[in-house]
């Protein structure tokens, strides 16, 4: 059984390639940490891969 897994989406500013207006754009990110041996490393925050800006089929097909 699969899990539901909720992330927090923040905004990023973005300009449009096509008419060059900025604008935001909310990705999800997550806290995040690499370590190496016993050293921990800084966090940051990574994308999570969660698809493509532009969509070309609609919301429902999605829908599960």
């Amino acid at each position: 059984m699969s899990e539901k897994i909720e992330f927090d989406y923040f905004p990023h500013p973005k300009r449009d390639p096509k008419t060059k207006v900025l604008r935001e754009e909310y990705y999800p990110l997550i806290s995040t940490r690499i370590s190496y041996g016993h050293a921990l490393g800084r966090n940051f925050l990574a994308l999570v891969d969660s698809g493509s800006d532009f969509n070309l089929f609609q919301q429902f097909l999605g829908k599960g």
